[in-house]
């Protein structure tokens, strides 16, 4: 009888042992090579004798994923100092308020383009982009870059501004309200 209880625990229990088994094994295989690469790249001298890292690559606030798919932020360090990651979940640390950029003497009303808040002016200002002849004469990618270098979101009317520059810029005040109205907003709104 013995014989027929032992037959029957290996053949309940015998794949689920040879599953936990197999899992333990691969994973300590994994495991030794990922330590291997991280550890050879572990500098363990003290801090003092440690060389200067170099500037860090992430210059603006970055969406990342890692090698194994986890979603990440990197955050530039202020004045050139090491970059921040943070996992997706994860509160944002508090920063100081930036100062707005100072605005270009001399440049139009860009907030009577739709999408353009103060704050989108002053960054297109910091550009260069200060008149509506050269937003109108701006590519999208431009526009994008100026924003995108301030550290702000992109406006959803983006697309437009050119055209609407264009207007602004011939003095077209009721076509530009026009068309913004187009936009499904009410116009001047910004």
């Amino acid at each position: 009888m013995n014989d027929y209880v032992l037959s029957g625990l290996l053949l309940c229990y015998g794949p689920l042992a040879l599953t936990i088994i197999g899992f333990v094994v691969f994973a300590a295989i994994t495991d030794a090579g990922v330590t291997r690469t991280y550890l050879r790249r572990l500098d363990l001298r003290p801090e003092s004798e440690q060389p200067e890292l170099p500037e860090p690559l992430v210059k603006v606030r970055t969406v990342a994923r890692t090698p194994s798919g986890m979603r990440v932020t990197l955050i530039p360090g202020e004045g050139g100092g090491s970059t921040q990651v943070m996992a997706e979940g994860t509160p944002a640390p508090v920063a100081p308020e930036k100062p707005a950029p100072k605005a270009v003497a001399a440049g139009d009303d860009l907030t009577v383009i739709e999408g353009i808040g103060p704050k989108m002016a002053a960054a297109l200002n910091a550009a260069g982009l200060n008149t509506y002849d050269k937003v109108a004469s701006s590519t999208e990618d431009a526009l994008r870059g100026a924003i995108e270098a301030a550290g702000m979101r992109l406006s959803p009317t983006l697309s437009t501004w050119p055209a609407q520059a264009r207007l602004a810029a011939a003095g077209q005040w009721d076509e530009l309200k026009r068309f913004q109205a187009e936009l499904g907003r009410k116009p001047g709104a910004s």
